[in-house]
Order: C-alpha cells, then sequence, then structure tokens
C-alpha cells in the first residue's frame, strides 16, 4: 500500500494545526491552529479561502452543520461555549462575497477541573439535528440546535475528562465517549433512566484519540 502526497497547505503564521474537518460534500478543510484561527482551504487548489479567529481562547472541536444545504461551521472553546459560524459562502457565488459571522453562540457544558483537560469535545447528528457535548463535563448533553436548547444531559459517572463523543449515523440514539483514562462508554439515548450507560470497556489507561462506531451489516 503506497500513499502518494496531492497537496501541501502552507497555514503562514500558525505553529501547528490543533483541529480539522472535511466538508461532507464540498472540496473544503476547515483548520484550526493554536491561537483558535479557523481557516477554510480548498483543497484542489490548495488555497486558504476565508479566515477569521473564533475568540480568545483554545478552540478544541469543530462540526459542520447543515453541510447539505448552507453549511455552518461550529466551534467549541476550552471554556465549554460554542459558536455557530455563518455566511461561508461554500455552496453559492464567489468566495469573495461571504461575509463570516457568528450566527449562534451558547454554553454547551459546565466546565469543571480535571486532571487531565480536553476542553469541549463534540459530534454533530445531520438525522437529529442534535449536538452531543462532552469534554470538561460530568456530563454528557443533547443540545437541539434548531430549537436552541439542552434536552438532555446524562451522567459520565467517571473521574476522567471525555476526549472524544462519536455516534452511529443511522443509529443516532447511541453515543460513544472516549475518555482521558481509557474508558469506552455507550450510552442509549432512547434509555430514559438518569444514566443510561448500555456498555463499557476499559483495556487501558491512556487518552482516547479517536473512536468511531460502526453498525454490524
Amino acid at each position: 500500500l503506497r500513499f502518494a502526497q496531492t497537496k501541501t497547505f502552507e497555514n503562514v503564521g500558525a505553529e501547528m494545526t490543533s483541529v480539522m474537518r472535511f466538508h461532507p460534500f464540498e472540496s473544503v478543510l476547515a483548520v484550526v491552529d493554536e491561537r483558535s484561527g479557523v481557516s477554510l482551504w480548498d483543497f484542489n487548489d490548495g488555497a486558504a479561502v476565508a479566515r477569521w479567529n473564533n475568540g480568545d481562547l483554545r478552540t478544541t472541536s469543530i462540526e459542520w452543520v447543515n453541510a447539505h444545504a448552507s453549511s455552518l461551521l461550529l466551534a467549541g472553546d476550552v471554556d465549554g461555549v460554542v459558536r455557530v459560524w455563518g455566511g461561508l459562502g461554500l455552496e453559492q457565488g464567489p468566495y469573495e462575497e461571504r461575509s463570516v459571522r457568528v450566527v449562534s453562540a451558547f454554553r454547551a457544558i459546565d466546565v469543571v477541573s480535571f486532571q487531565k483537560s480536553a476542553g469541549l469535545v463534540c459530534s454533530w447528528s445531520a438525522r437529529e439535528a442534535h449536538l452531543y457535548c462532552a469534554g470538561d463535563a460530568n456530563s454528557l448533553v443533547s443540545w437541539d440546535l434548531e430549537r436552541e436548547c439542552s434536552v438532555r444531559a446524562m451522567a459520565t459517572d467517571t473521574d476522567a475528562c471525555a476526549t472524544v463523543v462519536t455516534t452511529l449515523p443511522l443509529q443516532p440514539h447511541r453515543v460513544t465517549l472516549g475518555f482521558a483514562d481509557g474508558q469506552l462508554k455507550v450510552f442509549d439515548l432512547r434509555d430514559r433512566a438518569t444514566r443510561p450507560c448500555q456498555s463499557y470497556a476499559h483495556e487501558h489507561s491512556s487518552w482516547i484519540v479517536h473512536a468511531d462506531a460502526h453498525k454490524h451489516s
């Protein structure tokens, strides 16, 4: 198996890339640097098409929202605040006509102190238009972005911060959390119990970097 490099992006002024996310339909990559500077890159041309700053604090999570129509970019900070950015101009007209602006902002989690910090981590479910938020918090919180309100909070019952949130596209009621101490927990949101943890694994004590859920065929 051999891989060929096709593009190189030179993010001038940035010392590192902290978060990045491909757009599911457009040839655009969203990149966040160590100072919460956000840039959108056309990966066919290898050029930046937009740049702005998400705020003064470290950005720890980004998600594309409403990607099938007028795309929004959601950015979560280490203090638990989410900003939703619009006016990206990905689907209509030249990029020069963009007017990037905040269209919504809210505090997604109540931040608590842990020995290791992940900030805010999120996962967007397009099927339900819900945003699942965790991180430096004692709960997994489900937000309805259409109504702009929190619909449920579930205790994580752990002494470690959540580092990963992921869902199954066709089963968004199942949410998997990975933690800084190596734990993995799957929550079934159909269970109305106070602590609807469906399954649990803890094979090591290292930071969970990534988790991806798949449905058996």
